[in-house]
């Protein structure tokens, strides 16, 4: 109903806010270069899932999921590089809590996605 969104409004500044603080983060422990990388993969993905969602056709759908793909391979290396590169904890340690840090919810997203271009 009307509470439902304007609850969902109001929920989106906190998430903005930590989208920025994690992007302050990531350009903190990998530089400015990554941190451009950051916003241009972002971008690519957001778009693609945009597209994907409200498609009007499967090929355009398609061009969507592409788009998402190529967003979020620009940026992994970059992740990887800096869990590995990181000394508070083991390399191998590191680069796994990534792997489950990026995968969970790239996957739900996906899913979320395909499930509301399908209907």
């Amino acid at each position: 109903g009307a509470w439902m969104e304007r609850l969902k409004n109001l929920l989106a500044f906190p998430m903005y806010g930590a989208a920025l603080w994690l992007a302050w983060v990531s350009s903190r422990q990998t530089g400015a270069e990554a941190l451009g990388l950051l916003f241009v993969a972002g971008l690519l993905a957001a778009a693609g899932l945009f597209l994907a969602t409200f498609a009007p056709s499967w090929q355009a759908a398609l061009l969507g999921y592409a788009l998402v793909g190529a967003g979020c391979s620009n940026i992994v290396p970059v992740l990887f590089t800096a869990a590995g590169s990181q000394k508070d904890m083991p390399a191998g340690l590191a680069v796994s809590a990534i792997s489950t840090i990026v995968t969970a919810p790239s996957t739900s997203f996906l899913r979320a996605a395909m499930t509301a271009s399908a209907c």
